[in-house]
């Protein structure tokens, strides 16, 4: 189990590594702002995550609101790498997409360590 405030600040830097930094200026603000939203009360996130239903259903979070991360990004990983990539496409950020690797690299962030 990883603690929920180590996994918001590993999120954070894969995001700054990878994705704001291939976005152009007004994409970049808009997206920190967004995200910062998000998570601009950790623990307010925390507590609803928590509480949601599919998060629960998963196993996600324990009762303390700490993460089960390695099931979970190993099974992310796993699925990602049968596909050769997952792809999101978002108004006005257009399309993203991911591999194995960047799971890798996020666990890394969170962790520290290798998945």
């Amino acid at each position: 189990m990883v603690e929920f405030n180590r996994v918001i600040d590993g999120l954070l830097k894969y995001f700054n590594n990878n994705l704001f930094a291939k976005m152009n200026d007004w994409q970049e603000v808009v997206a920190r702002i967004a995200v910062g939203r998000i998570i601009g009360n950790p623990e307010s996130l925390k507590q609803s995550l928590m509480a949601n239903g599919i998060v629960r259903t998963f196993a996600v979070m324990d009762s303390e609101g700490n993460v089960d991360l390695e099931p979970i990004m190993r099974d992310l990983k796993r699925e990602i790498d049968r596909k050769g990539k997952l792809s999101v496409e978002i108004p006005m950020f257009g399309k993203m997409s991911f591999t194995a690797a960047d799971v890798d690299e996020i666990y890394r962030e969170i962790t520290g360590g290798i998945l």
